[in-house]
């Protein structure tokens, strides 16, 4: 976001290049407000804010009413992230030539940096109104629509503006993206690569490109993707996390290795970098996967979940848990609690059986989608133990579809469940089986970076914490990379 200058008031960058500042600036030695604006505007260019703004404050001294210095002291203040500042400077400014489409469109941008999305997109709409040629604001409108889920009418204006500006490699990089989201590989790969031959963002479409390729199971050319990224910028976080998961996709394991500890030397989260690292045997396994990790993977997977897990992974585990408890527990008008409950694919087939259903998880875009089902009660966005602790009122049914996963140590999570459930009441959860060499451990963090139990720790904790073991399964609850992925179904019951 930069300073937009007027024909009368913008200096020639020749002129702005001869200044300097020798002494203590002193307003009052410029003879006129315009020659404090243009000398501003001048110092804004060139980065020198702090004296930029020093006179765009003496201008408005004189006059409060100046737009130019309204809109540019507000962009400037945008740019420090002093963000209230800048939405009240820029509306003074738009007050005064409310016909701008540059001051409604800027105005909006700063909204939507402060997620206000729907006045964002109030005023990206205005500017739109009085320049329906504005390329700018058409991909900015999109982004605002997109960030909302309302991504139909984000696509259209995001090919508007490529209509308007077909080399707007902006619209391209933004619309590839949410064509990712939504599943549409083929199409996003079209944009990237239209954004990738117009030079834009180089490094960081390199690294979408990969991140596509990925989800393709083509790690080799991800590799390859990324490796271009580390090219173009070698600090790239982003980068160099995504060549560790592609290595490790290849089963590199030495090689991803090196390269989390890279992403890490260059800044990346060093608990979510152990995580990593010990899934592939080079570090202790924590006792969950971090907080943020699931809430950020979940937020990006949000709008192809649902698609991706049924059609491509094959996943049945609600199904598979809803038969085991009809036959277990035919009862019906219990209360349950759908622990991790996500988009509510569980929530969905269970809610004949609930008088009360509730759900809860930590990401906000899941549970977004679980409103729009409309079969939960009450939904609550929180990490489970949290949510457990502070949730006082009793359930006949807590469960946990496809969620312990994330969790390595689950003494905590049974002990937080027994204390939520009724007399009588039942946990109903699935977890991954461990394997081979690994069924002499408790749980083990497989390098898909999801955690595997045993049946005789399910069975220990059980015991522990108060639970009647009444029937386990094994079953194969998805596919990935073209094998089953086997899991045990169980049911405890309350003391």
């Amino acid at each position: 976001m930069t300073a937009v200058e007027t024909s009368t008031s913008a200096a020639p960058a020749e002129q702005a290049n001869k200044i300097t500042w020798n002494q203590p600036l002193k307003p009052a030695r410029f003879a006129t407000r315009a020659r404090n604006l243009h000398f501003a505007m001048a110092l804004h260019r060139r980065g020198d804010l702090r004296k930029a703004e020093h006179l765009y404050r003496a201008v408005l001294k004189v006059d409060r009413s100046d737009f130019d210095c309204l809109h540019n002291l507000g962009l400037l203040c945008a740019q420090e992230g002093r963000l209230d500042d800048a939405v009240r400077l820029l509306r003074a400014g738009a007050r005064q030539d409310p016909r701008s489409p540059e001051a409604h469109n800027n105005l909006a941008n700063v909204l939507a940096m402060m997620q206000r999305h729907d006045q964002a997109a109030a005023g990206f709409r205005t500017a739109i109104a009085l320049r329906p040629d504005f390329a700018e604001a058409h991909n900015n409108l999109a982004n605002a629509l997109a960030a909302q889920g309302k991504t139909e009418e984000a696509a259209r204006h995001y090919r508007q503006a490529i209509a308007l500006r077909p080399a707007y490699g902006d619209a391209h990089l933004n619309l590839g993206r949410m064509l990712s989201n939504e599943g549409a590989l083929d199409s996003a790969a079209t944009h990237y690569r239209r954004a990738l031959a117009l030079g834009t963002r180089p490094a960081e479409t390199h690294c979408l490109i990969g991140d596509l390729q990925r989800r393709r199971g083509q790690a080799d050319a991800a590799a390859a993707s990324y490796r271009q990224a580390i090219k173009h910028a070698p600090d790239l976080v982003e980068a160099w996390l995504g060549l560790g998961h592609a290595l490790r996709r290849e089963q590199k394991p030495a090689e991803a290795i090196a390269v989390y500890r890279q992403a890490l030397a260059k800044g990346a989260d060093a608990q979510i970098i152990h995580y990593y690292l010990a899934a592939l045997g080079a570090a202790a396994a924590p006792p969950a996967t971090p907080r943020r990790l699931v809430s950020a993977i979940f937020d990006r997977y949000s709008a192809r979940y649902d698609r991706h897990v049924v059609e491509r992974l094959k996943y049945r585990t609600p199904n598979l848990l809803f038969d085991l408890v009809v036959r277990s527990l035919p009862a019906r008008d219990l209360k349950v609690v759908d622990l991790g409950c996500g988009t509510g694919l569980a929530g969905a087939l269970f809610r004949p059986l609930a008088g009360n259903l509730v759900g809860v998880d930590m990401s906000a875009s899941m549970l977004e989608l679980a409103r729009q089902r409309g079969v939960y009660d009450e939904l609550f966005c929180g990490e489970l133990i949290d949510f457990l602790r502070s949730h006082r009122a009793r359930c006949d049914l807590a469960l946990a579809a496809d969620v312990l996963v994330y969790l390595g140590d689950l003494g905590r999570l049974f002990a937080c469940v027994h204390q939520t459930l009724a007399p009588g009441g039942r946990f109903v959860f699935s977890v991954e089986a461990a394997e081979g060499g690994e069924l002499g451990q408790d749980f083990v963090l497989q390098p898909t970076l999801r955690y595997a139990h045993s049946a005789a720790y399910l069975r220990r904790q059980a015991e522990k914490h108060g639970f009647v073991f009444e029937a386990i399964e094994m079953q194969a609850l998805r596919r990935e990379e073209d094998r089953d992925i086997n899991g045990h179904l169980v049911i405890l019951r309350r003391n």
